[in-house]
């Protein structure tokens, strides 16, 4: 006897709807998750986010959206001062300094900022903030009457 295969369509797929708010993981449970997130990430712990994906059965990315999302309210939720906020600025300034006058490869950027304590300075977050920052220029210098035109990266 054939093994006959029925295909039920839940309502969220006849509306197109990738996602579901899971009724499991309340306020509660996401903060533990994002609090237990970011302890990892300025521990350096390796894994623990993965962990965490497979024990409340939610994606990586999903971990790190709730602590993305945490970490641009901080200064809302617990009035972070402005020291923190030169702490980051400074940490920008590093990574183009590093990488247009230092000449560094992101890898080397990444080593030297974390041999001298300042963060954020994995890999893929210096990659992702140099390509926002890239993002943010013309891709063209245009001149008038073909003149040479200096670019100067100026440092206060």
């Amino acid at each position: 006897m054939p093994l006959s295969v029925t295909n039920t369509i839940t309502d969220s797929q006849k509306m197109g709807i990738k996602f579901i708010r899971r009724p499991d993981l309340n306020s509660s449970k996401r903060l533990h998750i994002v609090t237990t997130a970011l302890f990892a990430m300025l521990n350096n712990q390796w894994g623990t986010i993965s962990g965490m994906a497979k024990q409340f059965n939610v994606s990586r990315t999903f971990i790190y959206m709730l602590a993305s999302t945490l970490t641009e309210n901080d200064s809302v939720l617990f009035g972070i001062t402005d020291q923190y906020t030169e702490s980051k600025f400074m940490a920008f300034q590093y990574m183009l300094s590093l990488r247009l006058e230092g000449r560094c490869s992101i890898q080397a950027t990444s080593t030297i900022m974390n041999r001298f304590g300042i963060g954020p300075n994995a890999t893929g977050s210096i990659s992702q903030y140099l390509t926002y920052f890239g993002s943010l220029l013309p891709n063209t210098l245009s001149s008038n009457n073909d003149e040479t035109k200096i670019i100067v990266f100026y440092d206060q």
